[in-house]
Protein backbone atom coordinates (compact mmCIF):
# COMPACT_ATOMS: atom_id res chain seq x y z
CA UNK A 1 0.00 0.00 0.00
CA UNK A 2 1.45 3.57 -0.88
CA UNK A 3 0.34 7.08 -0.68
CA UNK A 4 2.03 9.68 -3.36
CA UNK A 5 1.58 13.10 -2.51
CA UNK A 6 3.26 16.49 -4.82
CA UNK A 7 3.06 19.57 -3.34
CA UNK A 8 0.54 21.03 -5.94
CA UNK A 9 -1.86 18.24 -4.71
CA UNK A 10 -2.89 19.93 -1.11
CA UNK A 11 -4.63 17.66 0.66
CA UNK A 12 -4.89 13.79 0.07
CA UNK A 13 -7.09 11.21 1.86
CA UNK A 14 -6.59 7.94 2.95
CA UNK A 15 -9.92 5.04 2.71
CA UNK A 16 -9.71 2.29 5.10
CA UNK A 17 -12.15 -0.11 4.15
CA UNK A 18 -13.34 -3.44 6.51
CA UNK A 19 -13.42 -6.35 2.95
CA UNK A 20 -15.03 -8.84 5.68
CA UNK A 21 -17.97 -10.07 7.10
CA UNK A 22 -17.62 -9.53 10.78
CA UNK A 23 -17.30 -6.30 12.61
CA UNK A 24 -13.73 -4.65 12.65
CA UNK A 25 -12.32 -2.77 15.65
CA UNK A 26 -9.89 0.25 14.76
CA UNK A 27 -7.53 0.23 17.71
CA UNK A 28 -4.95 3.21 16.25
CA UNK A 29 -4.28 5.30 13.62
CA UNK A 30 -0.61 7.03 13.98
CA UNK A 31 2.17 8.30 11.24
CA UNK A 32 6.22 8.61 11.97
CA UNK A 33 6.73 11.53 10.43
CA UNK A 34 6.90 15.34 11.31
CA UNK A 35 5.97 16.76 7.91
CA UNK A 36 3.02 14.46 8.03
CA UNK A 37 -0.56 15.65 9.96
CA UNK A 38 -3.42 13.01 10.18
CA UNK A 39 -6.74 13.54 10.53
CA UNK A 40 -9.65 11.14 11.16
CA UNK A 41 -13.04 9.94 13.43
CA UNK A 42 -11.73 9.37 17.18
CA UNK A 43 -10.40 5.74 17.37
CA UNK A 44 -11.04 3.30 18.68
CA UNK A 45 -14.07 2.90 16.96
CA UNK A 46 -15.88 -0.09 15.37
CA UNK A 47 -15.66 -0.51 11.59
CA UNK A 48 -18.77 -2.77 10.47
CA UNK A 49 -18.76 -4.99 7.49
CA UNK A 50 -18.39 -3.35 4.55
CA UNK A 51 -17.77 0.05 5.77
CA UNK A 52 -15.31 2.50 5.01
CA UNK A 53 -13.91 5.34 6.70
CA UNK A 54 -11.46 8.11 5.31
CA UNK A 55 -7.92 9.61 6.73
CA UNK A 56 -7.53 13.42 5.84
CA UNK A 57 -3.46 13.87 5.29
CA UNK A 58 -1.82 16.78 5.44
CA UNK A 59 1.46 17.95 4.43
CA UNK A 60 3.57 20.89 5.66
CA UNK A 61 5.62 21.80 2.45
CA UNK A 62 7.44 24.03 4.35
CA UNK A 63 9.43 21.04 6.21
CA UNK A 64 10.10 19.13 2.68
CA UNK A 65 12.91 20.37 0.60
CA UNK A 66 13.59 16.92 -1.26
CA UNK A 67 11.28 13.56 -1.24
CA UNK A 68 10.44 12.26 1.61
CA UNK A 69 8.92 9.04 2.92
CA UNK A 70 7.03 8.23 6.09
CA UNK A 71 4.35 5.53 7.29
CA UNK A 72 0.83 5.57 8.01
CA UNK A 73 0.04 2.63 10.65
CA UNK A 74 -3.31 1.16 11.13
CA UNK A 75 -3.57 -1.26 14.16
CA UNK A 76 -6.90 -3.33 14.74
CA UNK A 77 -8.35 -6.76 16.07
CA UNK A 78 -7.80 -8.24 12.81
CA UNK A 79 -6.40 -11.85 13.40
CA UNK A 80 -4.28 -11.90 10.21
CA UNK A 81 -3.10 -8.64 9.80
CA UNK A 82 -3.39 -6.70 13.00
CA UNK A 83 -1.31 -3.62 12.08
CA UNK A 84 -1.64 -2.39 8.46
CA UNK A 85 1.81 0.06 7.16
CA UNK A 86 0.84 2.64 4.82
CA UNK A 87 4.14 3.64 2.95
CA UNK A 88 3.59 7.54 1.75
CA UNK A 89 5.75 9.58 -0.40
CA UNK A 90 5.65 13.47 -0.54
CA UNK A 91 7.90 15.16 -3.56
CA UNK A 92 8.06 18.95 -3.69
CA UNK A 93 7.67 19.67 -7.05
CA UNK A 94 4.63 21.25 -9.37
CA UNK A 95 2.48 18.77 -11.36
CA UNK A 96 0.09 18.80 -13.71
CA UNK A 97 -3.67 18.60 -12.82
CA UNK A 98 -7.05 17.88 -14.54
CA UNK A 99 -10.42 18.23 -14.07
CA UNK A 100 -12.82 15.49 -12.80
CA UNK A 101 -16.73 16.32 -13.24
CA UNK A 102 -19.93 14.08 -12.72
CA UNK A 103 -23.86 14.05 -12.58
CA UNK A 104 -26.26 12.43 -11.75
CA UNK A 105 -28.43 10.52 -13.45
CA UNK A 106 -31.29 11.66 -13.58
CA UNK A 107 -31.06 14.95 -12.07
CA UNK A 108 -33.26 14.12 -8.72
CA UNK A 109 -31.69 10.93 -8.39
CA UNK A 110 -29.23 12.16 -5.62
CA UNK A 111 -26.15 14.49 -5.55
CA UNK A 112 -22.75 13.85 -5.90
CA UNK A 113 -19.27 15.08 -3.68
CA UNK A 114 -15.72 14.73 -4.75
CA UNK A 115 -15.33 16.59 -8.07
CA UNK A 116 -13.33 19.58 -8.84
CA UNK A 117 -9.26 19.75 -10.34
CA UNK A 118 -7.50 17.24 -9.64
CA UNK A 119 -3.35 16.88 -9.34
CA UNK A 120 -1.87 14.12 -11.71
CA UNK A 121 -1.75 10.84 -9.54
CA UNK A 122 -3.89 12.73 -7.15
CA UNK A 123 -6.54 10.04 -4.97
CA UNK A 124 -10.01 10.90 -6.45
CA UNK A 125 -12.54 9.87 -4.29
CA UNK A 126 -16.17 10.78 -5.28
CA UNK A 127 -19.17 9.97 -3.27
CA UNK A 128 -22.64 9.69 -4.56
CA UNK A 129 -25.70 10.10 -2.34
CA UNK A 130 -29.04 9.09 -3.41
CA UNK A 131 -32.27 11.29 -2.64
CA UNK A 132 -35.06 9.36 -0.23
CA UNK A 133 -36.73 8.02 -2.77
CA UNK A 134 -33.92 6.32 -4.99
CA UNK A 135 -31.33 3.82 -4.47
CA UNK A 136 -27.61 3.78 -6.07
CA UNK A 137 -27.10 1.44 -9.16
CA UNK A 138 -23.26 2.42 -10.62
CA UNK A 139 -21.17 4.99 -12.46
CA UNK A 140 -20.32 5.21 -15.66
CA UNK A 141 -18.40 6.47 -18.02
CA UNK A 142 -18.81 6.97 -21.64
CA UNK A 143 -22.19 4.66 -21.27
CA UNK A 144 -19.30 1.79 -19.56
CA UNK A 145 -19.84 0.71 -16.26
CA UNK A 146 -16.95 1.38 -13.78
CA UNK A 147 -17.95 0.57 -10.66
CA UNK A 148 -21.10 -0.12 -8.21
CA UNK A 149 -19.61 1.05 -5.28
CA UNK A 150 -21.33 4.24 -4.09
CA UNK A 151 -17.95 5.80 -2.99
CA UNK A 152 -15.41 5.23 -5.98
CA UNK A 153 -11.96 5.98 -5.57
CA UNK A 154 -9.20 6.18 -8.70
CA UNK A 155 -6.16 8.39 -9.31
CA UNK A 156 -6.24 11.43 -11.05
CA UNK A 157 -4.62 10.64 -14.67
CA UNK A 158 -6.18 13.00 -16.93
CA UNK A 159 -9.69 14.68 -17.52
CA UNK A 160 -12.82 12.52 -16.50
CA UNK A 161 -16.30 12.78 -16.79
CA UNK A 162 -18.53 10.08 -14.94
CA UNK A 163 -22.18 9.95 -14.28
CA UNK A 164 -24.13 8.41 -11.25
CA UNK A 165 -26.87 6.48 -11.80
CA UNK A 166 -29.87 6.34 -9.74
CA UNK A 167 -33.28 4.59 -9.92
CA UNK A 168 -36.75 5.04 -7.91
CA UNK A 169 -36.59 2.66 -4.99
CA UNK A 170 -39.19 -0.18 -5.85
CA UNK A 171 -41.64 -1.42 -2.68
CA UNK A 172 -43.53 -4.58 -2.63
CA UNK A 173 -47.17 -5.15 -2.80
CA UNK A 174 -49.25 -7.84 -1.80
CA UNK A 175 -53.05 -8.74 -1.53
CA UNK A 176 -54.57 -11.70 -0.05
CA UNK A 177 -57.93 -12.80 0.34
CA UNK A 178 -59.82 -13.20 4.21
CA UNK A 179 -61.26 -15.67 3.93
CA UNK A 180 -59.52 -17.21 1.39
CA UNK A 181 -62.55 -18.43 0.15
CA UNK A 182 -64.42 -15.40 0.03
CA UNK A 183 -62.59 -13.86 -3.49
CA UNK A 184 -59.90 -13.43 -5.37
CA UNK A 185 -57.63 -10.35 -5.56
CA UNK A 186 -55.57 -8.85 -8.28
CA UNK A 187 -53.09 -6.08 -8.78
CA UNK A 188 -50.34 -7.11 -6.62
CA UNK A 189 -46.33 -6.60 -7.41
CA UNK A 190 -43.12 -5.18 -7.27
CA UNK A 191 -43.87 -0.65 -7.89
CA UNK A 192 -41.67 2.20 -8.14
CA UNK A 193 -41.89 5.18 -5.71
CA UNK A 194 -44.62 6.88 -6.54
CA UNK A 195 -46.20 4.42 -9.17
CA UNK A 196 -50.20 3.99 -8.76
CA UNK A 197 -51.32 0.85 -7.69
CA UNK A 198 -54.66 -0.25 -8.27
CA UNK A 199 -56.05 -3.47 -6.44
CA UNK A 200 -59.02 -5.55 -7.12
CA UNK A 201 -61.22 -7.54 -5.60
CA UNK A 202 -63.54 -9.91 -6.77
CA UNK A 203 -66.14 -12.04 -4.78
CA UNK A 204 -66.70 -15.65 -4.55
CA UNK A 205 -70.34 -16.68 -5.06
CA UNK A 206 -72.12 -16.07 -2.09
CA UNK A 207 -69.96 -13.11 -0.79
CA UNK A 208 -69.90 -9.66 -0.59
CA UNK A 209 -66.33 -7.60 -0.51
CA UNK A 210 -66.02 -5.42 3.10
CA UNK A 211 -63.08 -3.52 3.06
CA UNK A 212 -59.61 -3.65 2.36
CA UNK A 213 -57.36 -3.40 5.25
CA UNK A 214 -53.18 -3.41 6.19
CA UNK A 215 -52.30 -4.00 9.81
CA UNK A 216 -56.14 -3.92 10.82
CA UNK A 217 -56.71 -0.35 9.33
CA UNK A 218 -59.65 -0.14 7.15
CA UNK A 219 -57.85 1.56 4.09
CA UNK A 220 -60.95 1.77 1.88
CA UNK A 221 -64.80 0.31 1.11
CA UNK A 222 -64.38 0.46 -2.55
CA UNK A 223 -63.49 -2.80 -4.35
CA UNK A 224 -61.11 -1.21 -6.77
CA UNK A 225 -59.02 0.74 -4.75
CA UNK A 226 -55.91 2.69 -5.96
CA UNK A 227 -53.09 4.34 -4.36
CA UNK A 228 -49.55 6.21 -4.77
CA UNK A 229 -46.46 3.40 -3.95
CA UNK A 230 -44.18 4.78 -0.98
CA UNK A 231 -43.17 1.21 0.92
CA UNK A 232 -43.34 -2.31 1.64
CA UNK A 233 -47.24 -3.00 1.48
CA UNK A 234 -49.37 -6.25 2.69
CA UNK A 235 -53.26 -5.68 1.87
CA UNK A 236 -56.55 -7.53 2.96
CA UNK A 237 -59.42 -8.21 1.04
CA UNK A 238 -61.90 -8.65 3.82
CA UNK A 239 -64.81 -10.40 2.43
CA UNK A 240 -68.05 -11.78 4.26
CA UNK A 241 -70.65 -14.59 3.86
CA UNK A 242 -73.67 -13.20 1.56
CA UNK A 243 -76.81 -13.94 3.32
CA UNK A 244 -80.26 -14.33 1.61
CA UNK A 245 -84.01 -12.86 3.73
CA UNK A 246 -86.75 -15.33 3.25
CA UNK A 247 -89.81 -14.18 4.15
CA UNK A 248 -93.23 -15.54 3.76
CA UNK A 249 -96.82 -14.81 3.91
CA UNK A 250 -100.42 -16.03 4.93
CA UNK A 251 -102.99 -15.80 2.27
CA UNK A 252 -106.07 -14.95 3.10
CA UNK A 253 -104.59 -13.54 6.05
CA UNK A 254 -105.67 -15.60 9.40
CA UNK A 255 -106.16 -19.00 7.03
CA UNK A 256 -103.13 -20.38 8.45
CA UNK A 257 -99.26 -20.04 10.25
CA UNK A 258 -95.94 -20.76 8.37
CA UNK A 259 -92.50 -21.20 10.05
CA UNK A 260 -88.80 -21.51 8.54
CA UNK A 261 -88.51 -18.09 7.12
CA UNK A 262 -85.06 -15.93 8.32
CA UNK A 263 -81.56 -14.99 6.99
CA UNK A 264 -79.57 -17.87 4.92
CA UNK A 265 -76.49 -18.53 3.37
CA UNK A 266 -75.76 -19.55 -0.10
CA UNK A 267 -77.10 -22.88 -1.06
CA UNK A 268 -78.27 -23.63 2.52
CA UNK A 269 -81.41 -25.31 2.91
CA UNK A 270 -84.57 -23.39 3.65
CA UNK A 271 -87.28 -25.30 5.31
CA UNK A 272 -90.86 -24.17 5.67
CA UNK A 273 -93.44 -25.30 6.58
CA UNK A 274 -97.31 -24.21 6.06
CA UNK A 275 -100.15 -25.28 9.31
CA UNK A 276 -103.72 -24.48 8.01
CA UNK A 277 -105.74 -22.96 10.56
CA UNK A 278 -108.87 -24.58 11.81
CA UNK A 279 -111.64 -24.84 8.94
CA UNK A 280 -108.51 -24.44 6.44
CA UNK A 281 -106.67 -26.84 4.33
CA UNK A 282 -103.16 -25.46 2.42
CA UNK A 283 -102.97 -25.19 -0.95
CA UNK A 284 -99.78 -24.60 -2.58
CA UNK A 285 -96.58 -22.17 -2.02
CA UNK A 286 -96.12 -18.96 -4.52
CA UNK A 287 -93.74 -16.60 -5.51
CA UNK A 288 -94.51 -13.71 -7.66
CA UNK A 289 -97.88 -15.69 -8.23
CA UNK A 290 -96.73 -18.37 -9.29
CA UNK A 291 -96.71 -21.75 -8.12
CA UNK A 292 -93.74 -23.22 -6.49
CA UNK A 293 -94.32 -26.02 -4.33
CA UNK A 294 -98.17 -27.96 -3.87
CA UNK A 295 -96.36 -29.47 -0.31
CA UNK A 296 -96.95 -27.70 3.25
CA UNK A 297 -93.21 -28.68 3.76
CA UNK A 298 -91.21 -27.01 1.14
CA UNK A 299 -87.43 -26.96 1.37
CA UNK A 300 -85.03 -25.42 -1.24
CA UNK A 301 -81.57 -23.97 -1.57
CA UNK A 302 -81.16 -20.26 -0.96
CA UNK A 303 -80.22 -18.18 -3.80
CA UNK A 304 -80.99 -14.69 -3.53
CA UNK A 305 -83.37 -12.98 -1.43
CA UNK A 306 -87.13 -14.70 -1.59
CA UNK A 307 -90.98 -13.68 -0.32
CA UNK A 308 -93.41 -16.51 -1.04
CA UNK A 309 -97.08 -16.89 -0.28
CA UNK A 310 -98.43 -19.68 1.31
CA UNK A 311 -102.32 -20.22 0.26
CA UNK A 312 -104.89 -21.70 1.89
CA UNK A 313 -108.45 -22.39 0.87
CA UNK A 314 -111.63 -23.03 3.27
CA UNK A 315 -111.83 -26.27 4.22
CA UNK A 316 -114.37 -28.93 1.91
CA UNK A 317 -116.44 -31.12 3.99
CA UNK A 318 -118.77 -34.17 2.90
CA UNK A 319 -122.34 -34.09 4.36
CA UNK A 320 -123.36 -38.04 3.45
CA UNK A 321 -126.77 -39.13 3.95
CA UNK A 322 -128.61 -42.20 3.95
CA UNK A 323 -132.05 -43.14 3.63
CA UNK A 324 -133.47 -45.84 6.49
CA UNK A 325 -135.09 -48.39 5.27
CA UNK A 326 -133.83 -48.23 1.46
CA UNK A 327 -136.42 -46.75 -0.39
CA UNK A 328 -138.62 -45.55 2.36
CA UNK A 329 -137.86 -41.36 1.41
CA UNK A 330 -135.65 -39.18 -0.14
CA UNK A 331 -133.00 -36.84 1.02
CA UNK A 332 -131.99 -33.28 -0.63
CA UNK A 333 -129.36 -31.13 0.59
CA UNK A 334 -126.50 -33.76 1.09
CA UNK A 335 -123.17 -33.20 -0.50
CA UNK A 336 -119.88 -30.81 -0.04
CA UNK A 337 -119.66 -28.08 1.97
CA UNK A 338 -117.08 -25.17 3.21
CA UNK A 339 -116.40 -25.00 6.88
CA UNK A 340 -118.48 -23.35 9.01
CA UNK A 341 -120.92 -23.14 6.12
CA UNK A 342 -124.58 -24.23 7.05
CA UNK A 343 -126.21 -27.87 5.90
CA UNK A 344 -129.92 -27.49 4.65
CA UNK A 345 -131.56 -31.25 4.64
CA UNK A 346 -135.10 -32.16 3.83
CA UNK A 347 -136.71 -35.49 3.96
CA UNK A 348 -139.75 -36.76 2.14
CA UNK A 349 -141.43 -39.60 2.85
CA UNK A 350 -141.67 -42.36 0.03
CA UNK A 351 -145.49 -43.78 -0.40
CA UNK A 352 -146.58 -45.70 2.80
CA UNK A 353 -143.89 -44.06 5.12
CA UNK A 354 -143.80 -41.43 7.58
CA UNK A 355 -140.33 -39.55 8.53
CA UNK A 356 -139.56 -40.65 12.40
CA UNK A 357 -136.02 -38.94 12.69
CA UNK A 358 -132.21 -37.68 11.96
CA UNK A 359 -129.70 -39.61 13.57
CA UNK A 360 -125.96 -39.47 12.83
CA UNK A 361 -124.02 -42.48 14.50
CA UNK A 362 -127.04 -43.26 15.76
CA UNK A 363 -127.84 -40.35 18.20
CA UNK A 364 -130.98 -38.75 17.35
CA UNK A 365 -130.04 -35.09 16.23
CA UNK A 366 -134.02 -34.00 15.10
CA UNK A 367 -137.35 -35.02 14.25
CA UNK A 368 -138.13 -32.85 11.86
CA UNK A 369 -137.85 -33.37 8.35
CA UNK A 370 -136.50 -30.49 7.44
CA UNK A 371 -132.94 -30.61 9.53
CA UNK A 372 -130.40 -27.04 9.19
CA UNK A 373 -126.94 -27.31 11.01
CA UNK A 374 -123.51 -26.04 11.00
CA UNK A 375 -121.03 -28.26 9.25
CA UNK A 376 -117.82 -28.52 11.45
CA UNK A 377 -116.51 -32.19 10.05
CA UNK A 378 -117.58 -35.42 7.13
CA UNK A 379 -120.74 -35.89 8.56
CA UNK A 380 -123.17 -39.06 7.66
CA UNK A 381 -127.09 -38.28 8.66
CA UNK A 382 -129.32 -40.81 8.62
CA UNK A 383 -133.30 -40.26 8.31
CA UNK A 384 -135.10 -42.80 9.29
CA UNK A 385 -138.82 -43.49 8.34
CA UNK A 386 -141.15 -45.95 9.59
CA UNK A 387 -144.21 -47.54 7.89
CA UNK A 388 -147.61 -46.99 9.94
CA UNK A 389 -147.08 -50.59 11.37
CA UNK A 390 -143.45 -50.27 11.91
CA UNK A 391 -141.74 -50.22 15.51
CA UNK A 392 -138.53 -47.97 16.13
CA UNK A 393 -135.95 -49.15 18.48
CA UNK A 394 -133.84 -46.45 19.89
CA UNK A 395 -130.09 -46.44 21.55
CA UNK A 396 -128.72 -44.08 23.28
CA UNK A 397 -125.32 -44.47 25.53
CA UNK A 398 -124.48 -43.50 29.58
CA UNK A 399 -122.65 -42.11 29.71
CA UNK A 400 -122.43 -40.69 26.08
CA UNK A 401 -118.79 -40.83 25.91
CA UNK A 402 -118.21 -43.83 27.28
CA UNK A 403 -118.96 -45.64 24.15
CA UNK A 404 -120.96 -46.02 20.86
CA UNK A 405 -124.55 -48.08 19.87
CA UNK A 406 -125.34 -49.91 16.96
CA UNK A 407 -128.58 -51.89 15.74
CA UNK A 408 -131.27 -49.08 16.12
CA UNK A 409 -134.09 -48.95 13.50
CA UNK A 410 -137.27 -49.46 11.83
CA UNK A 411 -138.61 -52.82 12.74
CA UNK A 412 -142.11 -54.71 12.29
CA UNK A 413 -143.50 -56.82 14.80
CA UNK A 414 -141.89 -59.82 15.50
CA UNK A 415 -138.54 -59.23 14.26
CA UNK A 416 -134.94 -59.95 15.89
CA UNK A 417 -133.53 -56.63 17.44
CA UNK A 418 -129.56 -57.01 17.72
CA UNK A 419 -128.31 -54.63 19.24
CA UNK A 420 -123.84 -54.26 19.72
CA UNK A 421 -121.87 -51.54 22.16
CA UNK A 422 -118.53 -50.60 21.55
CA UNK A 423 -116.92 -49.40 24.84
CA UNK A 424 -114.84 -46.27 24.14
CA UNK A 425 -111.19 -46.82 25.64
CA UNK A 426 -111.53 -46.96 29.30
CA UNK A 427 -114.97 -47.77 29.52
CA UNK A 428 -116.43 -51.45 29.61
CA UNK A 429 -120.41 -51.99 28.91
CA UNK A 430 -121.73 -52.57 32.46
CA UNK A 431 -125.38 -53.71 30.93
CA UNK A 432 -128.95 -52.44 28.93
CA UNK A 433 -131.26 -50.89 30.55
CA UNK A 434 -134.92 -49.47 29.11
CA UNK A 435 -136.71 -45.75 29.48
CA UNK A 436 -137.80 -46.39 33.18
CA UNK A 437 -133.89 -48.02 34.10
CA UNK A 438 -134.58 -51.39 34.46
CA UNK A 439 -131.91 -53.78 33.80
CA UNK A 440 -132.73 -55.71 30.52
CA UNK A 441 -129.54 -57.44 29.90
CA UNK A 442 -125.30 -57.81 30.16
CA UNK A 443 -124.93 -59.43 27.14
CA UNK A 444 -123.24 -57.75 24.26
CA UNK A 445 -124.24 -58.18 21.86
CA UNK A 446 -128.03 -57.97 23.18
CA UNK A 447 -130.72 -59.40 21.00
CA UNK A 448 -134.41 -59.47 21.45
CA UNK A 449 -137.84 -59.63 19.75
CA UNK A 450 -139.55 -56.32 18.64
CA UNK A 451 -143.16 -56.08 20.01
CA UNK A 452 -143.03 -52.53 20.52
CA UNK A 453 -141.51 -48.88 20.11
CA UNK A 454 -138.21 -48.89 22.89
CA UNK A 455 -135.80 -46.65 24.03
CA UNK A 456 -132.76 -48.92 25.15
CA UNK A 457 -129.70 -47.45 27.12
CA UNK A 458 -126.15 -48.96 26.86
CA UNK A 459 -124.93 -48.52 30.43
CA UNK A 460 -120.69 -48.12 30.12
CA UNK A 461 -118.54 -48.01 33.59
CA UNK A 462 -114.99 -46.98 34.07
CA UNK A 463 -113.04 -50.32 33.54
CA UNK A 464 -111.68 -52.16 36.54
CA UNK A 465 -108.87 -54.45 37.41
CA UNK A 466 -109.65 -58.55 37.15
CA UNK A 467 -108.17 -60.74 39.69
CA UNK A 468 -107.92 -61.93 43.00
CA UNK A 469 -106.53 -60.60 46.43
CA UNK A 470 -106.94 -62.29 49.33
CA UNK A 471 -108.00 -60.45 52.40
CA UNK A 472 -106.62 -60.62 55.75
CA UNK A 473 -108.97 -61.95 58.58
CA UNK A 474 -109.93 -65.37 60.12
CA UNK A 475 -112.06 -66.45 57.21
CA UNK A 476 -110.42 -65.06 54.27
CA UNK A 477 -112.15 -65.01 51.00
CA UNK A 478 -111.95 -63.84 47.02
CA UNK A 479 -113.97 -61.67 44.66
CA UNK A 480 -114.54 -62.61 41.32
CA UNK A 481 -116.09 -59.96 38.38
CA UNK A 482 -119.25 -62.29 36.96
CA UNK A 483 -118.70 -62.54 33.98
CA UNK A 484 -115.26 -61.86 33.55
Amino acid sequence: LGLQMVQSGGLDQLIISNQGNADLNILSISDDASWMTLSHSTVPLVLEAGGSMIVDVNVDWNLISATESGHISISSDDADEGIVVVDVTASPQTVGTCMITAEPNPPSGGFIEGTGEKSIDQVVILTASPASTYDFVSWTENEIEVSMDQVYSFVATADRHLVANFELKSFTVSASANPSSGGTVSGAGTYDYGDMATLTATPAEGYTFTNWSAGGTVLSTSAVYSFSVTEDLALTANFSMEYYSITASVEPVGAGTVSGTGAYALGQTVQLLAVASTGYEFDEWLVDGITVSGSANYNFAADADLHLVARFSVQSLDVTTIVNPVGAGTISGGGSYSYGSQASLLATASEGYEFVNWTIEDIEVSTSPAYNFNVYQNSVVVANFKTESSLTIQTSSVPAEGGITAGAGQFVYGDLVILAAVPSEGYQLAYWIDENDVVLSDNNPYSFTAVEDAHIKAVFLPEINTGTEPLEGEHPFELYPNPV
